[in-house]
Formats: C-alpha cells, sequence, structure tokens
C-alpha cells in the first residue's frame, strides 16, 4: 500500500496545483462572451511579458476556453456541456487562496479582462468574494507531476542562471590546467552568488 497525495499537492513536494472550471456567460446579444474571452486570451502577451510574470510565484499557468467535450464515435456518446468554460490551470507557490490575492494586486486588470465574461464573477472590490468565487470554481488536482516538487519559483530561477553560467565558464576555460583553473572557478563562484535572479518569464 502507499500513502495517495494530497489533493492539488504535488506528490512528495510542496508545489501547488491549481485547477479552475468557470462557467462563461451565455450569449445574450451581439456581443458573444466566449468569442470576447477568446479574444482577450489570445492578444493576452506571453513569455517574459505575460501578465503571469508579475506574479513571482508562478511556475506555469495557462487560460483555455473549453467549448464542448471531444466526442471519439462508438461505444462512447456525446456529452454537451451545458455552457462553454474557461479553464485555468497552474503550478504556484504557496495555495490557491495566496495566489488569488496575488493576482488580484499584482495584474488586476488581467484579472477582471479575463474572468468578467464568466458567471458570478464578483469583481475585485471585496477579495474575500474573489476568493470564494474562486474556491467554487476549484476542481481537486490529483496525482500533481512536478519534476521539482519542493522548489520555489525562485530556487527553479537560480539553478537555471546557474547551469547556464557553469556551460559557459567551462566553455570558456577549457584550456586551463591546475592552478590556473581553480583560481578562475573561485573567481567565477564570486561573480555567481552576486549574480541576480532573472525575472519570471525569460527564455534561457
Amino acid at each position: 500500500m502507499f500513502d495517495l497525495p494530497v489533493a492539488n499537492r504535488c506528490l512528495g513536494g510542496t508545489t501547488y496545483g491549481i485547477t479552475l472550471l468557470c462557467p462563461i456567460l451565455t450569449d445574450s446579444g451581439e456581443v458573444s462572451p466566449r468569442a470576447e474571452l477568446a479574444r482577450v486570451l489570445t492578444e493576452m502577451p506571453t513569455g517574459a511579458d505575460s501578465p503571469l510574470a508579475r506574479v513571482g510565484s508562478t511556475h506555469l499557468a495557462r487560460w483555455v476556453v473549453v467549448a464542448n467535450l471531444p466526442y471519439e464515435g462508438p461505444p462512447g456518446v456525446p456529452d454537451p456541456l451545458q455552457s462553454a468554460y474557461l479553464l485555468f490551470t497552474a503550478n504556484v507557490d504557496g495555495d490557491l487562496d495566496s495566489y488569488v490575492d496575488q493576482m488580484a494586486t499584482l495584474i488586476p486588470e488581467t484579472v477582471e479582462a479575463v474572468w468578467r465574461y464568466c458567471v458570478a464573477f464578483p469583481g475585485l472590490s471585496d477579495q474575500s468574494a474573489l476568493r470564494a468565487y474562486m474556491h467554487r470554481c476549484q476542481i481537486p488536482t490529483t496525482f500533481l507531476f512536478g519534476a521539482y516538487p519542493s522548489a520555489s519559483v525562485q530556487t527553479v530561477l537560480r539553478a537555471l542562471v546557474t547551469q547556464q553560467a557553469l556551460a559557459r565558464f567551462i566553455a570558456d576555460h577549457a584550456g586551463l590546467r591546475g592552478a590556473e583553473l581553480q583560481q578562475a572557478f573561485s573567481q567565477f563562484r564570486r561573480q555567481l552568488s552576486s549574480m541576480p535572479i532573472p525575472s519570471p518569464g525569460t527564455s534561457f
């Protein structure tokens, strides 16, 4: 026998998995909430320019508009959804409440621009109501896998910049031997300790 992982926590680690399924408002006239939401997501910048890069506890995250479930043919039967849904998935440091608070504080314009098209979204004036809304939309994330389950975003970024710098050091000093190489490596270690951590979303 083995212990099942705690829902939403990475097996053997601390990374938290968020899965939200939020029903999208139905069309009620000339404007289609689903189409408008899809436009907002399509136009959203990615990488270091992504608004989620400003939320420093984000390992990875994405939004997807789910219009319907795929039908794979017999013997299955079609399983239509009652509405379209906004699917938000993320791996983060912390938990759902702390992450919602960070988003509401650091990227309020993005939260408003995305979730305004969802049923019962309470807005940002009351963060306790916002947290309660996100909890209602949350689906348990089980068997969450993480390549580095106990490392924070900052630890991962530090490790990546260290790996890149070490590879560059090896390539630049391949011809050195003995004391000369030791001296160069000691200097490299001092430089590495003061090297700034890159911003989330940076490409390596």
